[in-house]
């Protein structure tokens, strides 16, 4: 049977599964392709250097920002963060920092300190380097197979439309959005933040971390700084309790996220375009 000939319900039905299956071919693919890379897990001991394996330019930020804080080389009080003093610091990104808020800043606004960028010159290459960021050769592979799968959906679900179209029929507006949404999901599938080893050194790193994550309640400000700092890196943020830092609830309320590299954008390819898009197949030019 054709499949163009389908109702509209029936199309869209064939269309998901027909999306998931490429969508997790090919992911299954880059899983495959970036798996190749058998080399031993690198050691990464630098706080920083994990911060921005799991969350780029913003996780490095965020650990900083705990490191300056907990040192009390910046202080927030009346909803302001400020420059205490420089006194013993000297990694750039802390320096950048501090000259940000050499002048008192909002402190909600901690995630708005942006000028940074010269500070963190060779984090990313080094993580490249290291097959945790993908390199230009993982990229042009990843693209590949996301015009593939893209142009291959595309194709489909606009060939529907052509024959809907021309048999004067126009309810197609869930396949129009069906399309988008499984273009999306294709793209963040193919493309995800970090490598597969990247992902697997992430885990590692968070299972030896797991104890220090644990007992996070008994650590006490200005006494565990660089335990602070490995918690930021490893797992954002939000896993320091105000227990330990009183002024993280202020500086990076609850009701936001840090970035997190480490997720697969796979394992959201059946969520994302089975159940998001599985429900209410209204007609799509039957």
């Amino acid at each position: 049977m054709n499949p163009f000939d389908l109702r509209g319900p029936e199309f869209l039905v064939l269309y998901i599964a027909v999306s998931v299956t490429a969508i997790l071919a090919a992911y299954l693919n880059r899983r495959r392709r970036e798996g190749a890379d058998t080399r031993p897990l690198p050691k990464l001991e630098d706080p920083y250097l994990i911060a921005y394996l799991r969350g780029g330019r913003e996780g490095a930020v965020e650990t900083a920002m705990i490191s300056l804080i907990d040192r009390q080389r910046i202080v927030v009080e009346n909803g302001q963060m400020l420059k205490r003093t420089d006194a013993g610091v000297h990694h750039p990104l802390e320096k950048a920092l501090l000259q940000e808020v050499a002048s008192p800043r909002q402190a909600q606004d901690a995630r708005k300190l942006r000028s940074t960028d010269a500070s963190l010159d060779g984090y990313e290459t080094h993580l490249v380097k290291q097959g945790l960021l993908p390199d230009a050769t993982q990229k042009a592979a990843r693209l590949r197979d996301a015009a593939f799968v893209c142009i291959a959906l595309s194709l489909f679900a606009l060939a529907k439309i052509a024959i809907a179209l021309a048999r004067g029929r126009t309810n197609i507006i869930l396949l129009i959005v069906f399309m988008v949404v499984s273009l999306i999901v294709a793209f963040a599938v193919c493309n995800p933040r970090l490598t597969a080893r990247g992902k697997r050194t992430l885990e590692h790193l968070r299972t030896l971390l797991d104890r220090l994550k644990d007992r996070a309640e008994t650590l006490r400000p200005n006494q565990h700084t660089q335990e602070l700092m490995l918690l930021a890196a490893a797992f954002g943020v939000m896993a320091i309790p105000a227990a330990a830092m009183p002024q993280r609830p202020l500086l990076y309320p609850a009701n936001t996220s840090s970035a997190d590299g480490g997720s697969d954008s796979g394992s959201s390819c059946g969520s994302s375009c089975g159940g998001g898009c599985g429900g209410g197949c209204g007609g799509c030019g039957s």
